[in-house]
């Protein structure tokens, strides 16, 4: 019978160059799992995956990953409703920078969710037409404007010259397109 050893660790430079690549390439894993459950905020999954990152203003800067980037030349702001804003000032293409983290242009809006339930596609449709009504009117207000400018030129015997005509004649169409809207 042959008597049995323990497996030997092996050590030297080669051993720990590949346990710190393990090492990094889990915590590669683990960041993006955390990421990914932890917050759904486009800022915050950019943010998470950019090195040098540090406040400035209203944002924050941090070291282009689509560059060798000694000095912050990126740019990251959020702007209305989530989204992120972002700016290589060295030159870089935004969709090359989301690409060397891991990222594309569509991760730097929120996903908007949608009830796809005919209620919630009637609720849609309503909200769509309410906004093109409104757009109408405001639209309709102005141009009211313009035909009785006209009307008060004309009033005080004036007469109108080929622009106030054009524009006239513009206020015109306009008011019959609205027309179109609001019976719509």
């Amino acid at each position: 019978m042959t008597p049995t050893t323990a497996p030997q660790k092996r050590s030297g430079p080669g051993a720990q160059a590949r346990t710190e690549a393990g090492n990094f390439h889990n915590r590669i894993r683990q960041s993006s799992r955390l990421t990914a459950n932890a917050s759904s905020r486009p800022i915050d999954v950019l943010l998470s995956r950019l090195d040098g990152v540090r406040r400035s203003g209203r944002g924050w800067i941090a070291r282009c990953p689509a560059h060798d980037d000694r000095s912050a030349s990126l740019s990251i702001a959020e702007g209305d409703g989530d989204r992120v804003l972002a700016h290589c000032f060295a030159g870089c293409e935004i969709a090359d920078a989301l690409a060397a983290v891991g990222l594309s242009i569509a991760d730097l809006f929120p996903e908007r969710p949608r009830d796809q339930s005919p209620l919630g596609r009637a609720q849609r449709r309503e909200a769509m037409q309410a906004a093109n009504v409104a757009a109408a009117v405001a639209v309709l207000a102005r141009e009211v404007d313009v035909v009785s400018a006209a009307a008060g030129t004309l009033a005080h015997g004036d007469a109108l010259d080929d622009a106030d005509r054009g524009r006239l004649a513009l206020a015109a169409s306009r008011i019959h397109d609205i027309k179109a809207v609001l019976n719509g």
